[in-house]
């Protein structure tokens, strides 16, 4: 059992090196006021090399540090606006799904015609994807659980299909919106059934029918197929009640006609 505890937890990002931290405090403290433009734009390339390396190491800390130190002491450099994607991703790394999709959707708006809008878009992509419900055993499934961001990540999908067809990902992609195609539909004959226990049979099947229409290429589950033919029968079976509703007496005494 430790064994296998050991092998699940997760390693460590590596940590950074004194020689690194102390490049960090020396960069804060230099005067560029001095440099060339070439000395200018080799210390910005520099800079945004280390951080990039932060990165891949997986010190989201010290990339994000890194990277707002380009943004903000090399900002007539061209790694200024490539610092702002790292800083997103540096964000993803450490887990701030909020502050990363932030950063990645402001890098968007800003720069709306720059090459790496792509990369911008797939992390918006993996950090909703990070936020999916787990399987884990002492939980709900994940159908019965918040799926707003399986929602979000649908959207993100198709706002990433419709710019970049083409792009080398795209089956995987694909593949993840049809996970999530799934979980949805799950989700919604989840739903369905809890509506058919309440006795409302019509609410359940319209809410079955609106899914096979929303999301039509989810293969349906034998079982679920003759719960909802049954459903459909019971449906139909339902009489509604044509007679007009009775008028509340403060009502009535001014809506029926005077006796003559």
């Amino acid at each position: 059992m430790l064994s296998l505890l050991l092998i699940a937890m997760p390693v460590a990002p590596m940590e950074s090196t004194l020689e690194e931290r102390q490049e960090l405090l020396q960069e804060k403290q230099e005067d560029l006021t001095s440099l060339s433009p070439e000395a200018y734009q080799q210390r910005a390339k520099e800079a945004y090399e280390r951080a990039t390396g932060f990165l891949k190491r997986g010190l989201g800390i010290e990339a994000a540090a890194s990277f707002r130190e380009v943004m903000e002491k090399y900002p007539f450099s061209t790694f200024a606006t490539e610092a702002e994607l790292g800083a997103a991703e540096a964000e993803a790394v450490q887990g701030n799904s909020e502050a990363a999709i932030a950063a990645f959707t402001r890098f968007i708006e800003q720069h709306p015609t720059h090459s790496r809008l792509v990369e911008a878009r797939y992390g918006i992509i993996k950090v909703l994807e990070e936020q999916w419900p787990s399987d884990f055993f002492l939980l709900p499934p994940p159908h019965e659980r918040d799926l707003e961001d399986v929602e979000a990540t649908v959207l993100a999908l198709s706002v990433f299909f419709r710019h970049h067809p083409k792009d080398l990902r795209i089956k995987d992609l694909k593949d993840l919106r049809q996970r999530a195609w799934a979980l949805l539909f799950k989700r919604q004959l989840y739903l369905a059934r809890w509506n058919a226990k309440q006795g409302k049979l019509k609410a359940a099947l319209r809410r079955v029918e609106s899914a096979r229409q929303r999301y039509p290429a989810v293969s349906e589950p034998a079982e679920d197929t003759r719960w909802v033919k049954d459903l459909r029968r019971r449906a139909q079976s339902v009489k509604v009640d044509e007679k007009a509703p009775k008028l509340h007496p403060s009502r009535s005494a001014f809506e029926t006609e005077p006796s003559l």
